[in-house]
């Protein structure tokens, strides 16, 4: 349903944040 896609593009947008600062992060190192 609507919802479950709502959650998941949700869920899919804060997996890719999270490896957008960890790249971030990994190169500050």
């Amino acid at each position: 349903g609507i919802q479950v896609e709502d959650n998941f593009e949700k869920n899919f947008r804060n997996i890719f944040a999270i490896q957008e600062t960890s790249k971030n992060i990994i190169m500050f190192i």
